[in-house]
């Protein structure tokens, strides 16, 4: 079974979206890309709110 984080990547890509249009899509300011790439990589937990955009 994927993380979290592996899931979301691999989800991005298929989408060919980059990591700060993702980050906006989100509702997260463009410069937060880096928790975005932190959540994907495993070095951070999403955060309850985040999941809750995704599984929406």
């Amino acid at each position: 079974m994927q993380r979290f984080g592996e899931k979301l990547r691999t989800l991005r890509l298929q989408r060919e979206m980059p990591v700060r249009e993702l980050a906006i899509a989100l509702g997260y300011a463009a410069s937060s890309h880096s928790y975005i790439s932190e959540t994907e990589t495993g070095k951070r937990n999403p955060k309850v709110e985040g999941n809750a955009l995704l599984s929406g």
